[in-house]
């Protein structure tokens, strides 16, 4: 019972993805001495944002505060002080440069504005482009932020938007009956079919890139998320399971790094 209830916590906070979100970071071809440590600071990030989301999401719902304060909070309470006061250490600690400052702070910006800002005032309310500014988040946190440090092009790993978007989108699915119809969400506007075949067509080029640009070992990790990709739909649209598309992050993240460590 002690086990389920761990790992009810670590899923309904988000670990996973925070986790799949620095070893991306860390599997890029990217070299630096605090790579590792900046990994961290990436994983830390995606997870304070989620759950700040997650936090004031539910405080509208609530429409109050007394909630937090009782004792069935209390671990989320200590894990995200944890978190903040490591991130904020870490982020120190880096010594990011006024490029690596802008980003993030244009970073904050958006999680704050998409989040904590009333609906009228958030970019989440821009019809059309909730997908895509997600997908932007994830590709500045994690591809444009580690390039940039390491003083790489910050264009290169780019691409890691296409499967970004995928999953933004596919996200919208799952959101499809609680979203505002003011949002205009692509599950929204498009045939169901239309929007598989888009998915398609993006983890395709996300596969053909990463071969273009990183490599086979890459090709072979973007291949196997691909496929994973898809099973979680079948799983969603045919045996009628929840959606699992974000675990697609975590097995290109596990497969670049076991082939990176076994064939260098």
């Amino acid at each position: 019972m002690k086990l389920a209830r761990i790992g009810h916590f670590f899923k309904n906070h988000y670990f996973l993805l925070a986790f799949s979100a620095g070893l991306i970071s860390y599997t890029l071809p990217y070299s630096n001495e605090k790579k590792g440590l900046l990994c961290v600071f990436i994983s830390l990030a995606v997870f304070l944002a989620y759950n700040t989301h997650k936090l004031v999401k539910w405080l509208r719902e609530e429409g109050s505060y007394a909630s937090i304060q009782s004792l069935r909070f209390l671990p989320t309470r200590i894990v995200f002080f944890v978190a903040t006061l490591s991130f904020l250490g870490i982020g120190i600690s880096l010594h990011f440069r006024w490029s690596e400052h802008f980003l993030i702070s244009l970073l904050f910006f958006m999680c704050v504005s998409y989040s904590v800002f009333q609906p009228k005032l958030s970019i989440r309310s821009i019809p059309y482009l909730k997908s895509f500014f997600i997908a932007l988040s994830w590709t500045s946190l994690c591809c444009a932020l580690p390039m940039s440090y390491a003083n790489k092009a910050i264009y290169n790993g780019s691409f890691f938007f296409i499967l970004f978007y995928a999953l933004a989108v596919s996200s919208d699915f799952r959101d499809l009956r609680i979203d505002p119809i003011e949002l205009k969400t692509l599950p929204q506007v498009l045939p169901r079919k239309a929007l598989l075949i888009l998915i398609f067509l993006c983890l395709l080029a996300f596969v053909a890139f990463n071969l273009y640009f990183f490599g086979a070992l890459f090709f072979i990790a973007a291949t196997f998320s691909s496929l994973a990709f898809l099973y979680y739909l079948f799983q969603f649209f045919v045996l009628k399971k929840e959606l699992y598309t974000d675990r697609t992050l975590a097995v290109f993240g596990l497969s670049a790094f076991i082939l990176q460590v076994y064939f260098r």
